[in-house]
Order: structure tokens, then C-alpha cells, then sequence
């Protein structure tokens, strides 16, 4: 009788046990490491506003915190759509719905029925609003990116660097197979062929940054990436020489970069080059750069680069590299572990922007490229894109929040993921399942 007893109580324990394993076993990951990184990241861009800013705002008539108050308020918003969609699954943005066919479309079709998809209708009124800014927008600073509602400005193609990320991933999880075949991969190039080329016309370094993260989303899909890479060559060549026999001021901008110290036009990379040298190793401290004052243009913005250095010195520079390293890092254990395929290529599109904005702010700013005008993520000043990037972040937390993970998996440990799963990263990034 006692020992019957005693057998059901270590039965019961065993059982509890193994009930509680399980519960740990579901329990929803959250990368709580990931929003850090991006607020302290948010929290660094907002100091170096101020430092950057105060001077430029006073010389306007404006408060010293103009421009700092103006990114608060910005990254409050941002910040409220990255919590909303951290909890909105993220398998919303790949809605469909099958209808049936007008039955006099039937027979002319050969069809019974339609769908309707959620980023085909992204891309469509995409297009659709990126060709209107281009022909009828009021002009600003000598092109048409910025439509006027409401008295807010906001420029379209920020949103079309998220759009094409939807639609891509979309397009590779409908027909991962004939997405790369030559046949599929012309027709996914030609699906955004028109938004490309509407941006192209106002904004040529905005659709090189669109085609980028579109590229790197189809690329990550595709089982040779041989003929991508020679595409990329092929296409970045057309593109200098499309832009020295157009000439206009894109032209200008070449000659600008090869003759940078002679160029009356080059003194804003010329004076962020002397911000950069004049900091040494470790800067001249918070508040101390003396090119802000007037002498680097846009300073709080797309140089803002340039005053890190000067302030905080190579080793700040290079500190900032390093905290976006992290983010990217961060990014890349979630993307291995996302749930199905299209989360993983919304992942790698968010991942890709980010990446390829910091490499090419970075590039300007020490003139190894001609300049472009693109900011660098969460710390430069910005409204539409400050906002459209932390609610990216919100739809890519909510990716990691898909997964289950077992004891250390997430924790940076990608042995774990292996040993889970038993299949190696770079299987695991090509074959999701389609679900």
C-alpha cells in the first residue's frame, strides 16, 4: 500500500515535471537585446542631434532644442508602432483571399476565380503614389520627393523600401522554385520595374537603395548566386555611365567626388573629412566640434558621421560601427530561427536596409563614394524615415516573438540552433518551409 503510494506520488512529480518542461519548451522568445540595442542606438542619434543642431538652430531664431524636441516627438511615434507591431503577427502582410470570377470573364479568362493579395496591392499603390510625386509634386530643393498632407511632408519612397521587402519575400514564399529560374527571376525584376524607375527620376540614390534591398531579398532565396553578383556588377556600371551621358546634377556629383578639393561644390565633403581628422583617437569631446558651426552642412543629418568622429575620435566612430554590428548580429540569429520562409526574407529585407544605409552614410562621409544624401539609421535627424524604420523593427520583433525556443536557443548561441534542428545555417536560411 505504501509503496503503491509512494510509486503515484513520484509518478505525479515526473508528470508535472515533464508538463512544466513543455511549458518552457513554449514559451515565446522576444528579443529584448534587440530593442535595446536600437534604443540606445535612438538614445545615442538624440545627444548628437543636440550637440550638432543647437548652433543651427540658434543662428534660424529657433530654441537650441528645435531640432532635439522635433526628434523626440518623432521617435515617440516610431516607437509606439514598433511595440504595436512587435504583437501584430507579422503573417498579416501576406494576406490573400481567392474570389470568384465575373461570369462573363469566365469563358474570355478561362478562369473561375481571382486572388487578391495583400503586397500586390502594396505595389500597385505604390507605383501609383510614387509616379504621382515624381510628375506632380511641389518641387523641393530642385526635385519632386515630397507630398504635402495635411501640413506633414513625407517622402513615398521611405515607404517603398518596406513595400518591396513585403513583396519580395511574398513572391519568393509563393514560388521559391520558379522565383529561380531565368524566366521568374526576369519576371520578379520587372514586377518593380516601374516604382524603380519613378523614384530614379527624382532620387537616384533612394532606387539603388530600393533595388539593393530587393535584390539582397531575392538573393538570399536563390540557390546560385553566381549570376546575381555579375547582374549587380553589370547593373552598378550601367548606372555610372547612364548617369556621366545624362549629366545634370548627378553628373556634377562624380566630378564633385573626383576632384573634391579643387570643386567649389566639394566643401561639404571637405570639411567632414577635416571634422574626421581634427578628432584624432578620441575626439575633443561632447560638444566640441568646431565644424558644426556652420562649416559642415546638414550636419545633424546626413553628416552627422562626421561629428561622431570629431567628437568622440576614431574610437567613437568606431564604437558606433560596432553597435550596428550587434544590431545586424542580432538580426541574424533571428532570421535563422524565423518560423517559415517568407518571416525569414522579411527579416533579411529589413536586416539588408539598415546594412546598406550605414555602409553607404559611412562611404559618403569619408568620400569614397560620390554623395548621395542617405542618412544613417536611428541616429541621424529624419521624420518618415526615423518613424517607417522603428515600425520595420516592430514587424521584425515580432518575427522573433514566432519563435519557440529551447533553454540557451536565441541567446547568441547558434551552436543550440544547430543542435536543435540538426540542419546547418546555410540550409536553414534557403530551405523554409512554405507555410
Amino acid at each position: 500500500m505504501v509503496g503503491d503510494a509512494m510509486g503515484k506520488v513520484a509518478k505525479g512529480k515526473k508528470t508535472a515535471a515533464a508538463d512544466t518542461k513543455k511549458k518552457r519548451i513554449g514559451i515565446r522568445y522576444y528579443d529584448f537585446n534587440l530593442t535595446f540595442l536600437i534604443l540606445f542606438a535612438c538614445s545615442i542619434g538624440l545627444i548628437i542631434i543636440y550637440s550638432a543642431s543647437a548652433y543651427i538652430a540658434k543662428s534660424k531664431n529657433l530654441e537650441s532644442t528645435y531640432f532635439l524636441k522635433r526628434q523626440l516627438i518623432t521617435i515617440g511615434i516610431g516607437f509606439i508602432f514598433m511595440i504595436l507591431f512587435s504583437f501584430a503577427d507579422y503573417r498579416w502582410l501576406k494576406f490573400r483571399v481567392r474570389l470568384p470570377m465575373p461570369r462573363f470573364l469566365r469563358g474570355l479568362l478561362g478562369r473561375n476565380s481571382f486572388v487578391i493579395s495583400l503586397p500586390w496591392i502594396m505595389l500597385f499603390a505604390m507605383t501609383a503614389l510614387q509616379g504621382y510625386t515624381s510628375f506632380f509634386a511641389p518641387i523641393n530643393n530642385g526635385a519632386r520627393r515630397w507630398i504635402d498632407v495635411g501640413g506633414l511632408s513625407f517622402q513615398p519612397s521611405e515607404f517603398a523600401k518596406f513595400v518591396v521587402i513585403v513583396f519580395g519575400a511574398y513572391v519568393c514564399q509563393r514560388k521559391p522554385k520558379k522565383i529561380n529560374t531565368p524566366g521568374g527571376f526576369l519576371a520578379a525584376i520587372l514586377y518593380v520595374s516601374p516604382l524603380l524607375g519613378f523614384i530614379a527620376k527624382e532620387n537616384l540614390s533612394a532606387a539603388i537603395i530600393v533595388a539593393g534591398i530587393y535584390g539582397c531579398v531575392i538573393f538570399v532565396n536563390a540557390k546560385k548566386t553566381l549570376p546575381y553578383l555579375v547582374l549587380a556588377g553589370i547593373m552598378a556600371a550601367s548606372i555610372k555611365a547612364a548617369v556621366k551621358l545624362l549629366g545634370g546634377y548627378r553628373s556634377a556629383r562624380l566630378e564633385i567626388h573626383a576632384n573634391v578639393e579643387t570643386s567649389e561644390k566639394g566643401q561639404q565633403i571637405l570639411q567632414g573629412l577635416y571634422a574626421i581628422a581634427s578628432g584624432g583617437l578620441f575626439g575633443k569631446g561632447l560638444g566640441g566640434s568646431e565644424q558644426k558651426y556652420g562649416r559642415v552642412p546638414e550636419a545633424y543629418n546626413d553628416m552627422i558621421f562626421t561629428i561622431v568622429c570629431e567628437e568622440f575620435g576614431i574610437f567613437g566612430g568606431i564604437a558606433v560601427i560596432v553597435l550596428f554590428g550587434l544590431i545586424l548580429y542580432r538580426m541574424f540569429i533571428v532570421i535563422m530561427n524565423a518560423k517559415d520562409r517568407f518571416g525569414a526574407l522579411v527579416g533579411v529585407g529589413i536586416m539588408s536596409q539598415i546594412a546598406i544605409q550605414v555602409v553607404l552614410n559611412i562611404l559618403v562621409v569619408t568620400n569614397v563614394i560620390p554623395s548621395t544624401g542617405v542618412i544613417l539609421p536611428f541616429i541621424s535627424f529624419g521624420g518618415t524615415a526615423v518613424i517607417i524604420m522603428l515600425f520595420e523593427i516592430g514587424v521584425f520583433l515580432n518575427i522573433s516573438r514566432q519563435i519557440e525556443y529551447k533553454n540557451s536557443l536565441l541567446t547568441g548561441k547558434t551552436s543550440t540552433y544547430n543542435n536543435v534542428n540538426n540542419v546547418r545555417p546555410r540550409q536553414r536560411s534557403i530551405n523554409h518551409g512554405t507555410r
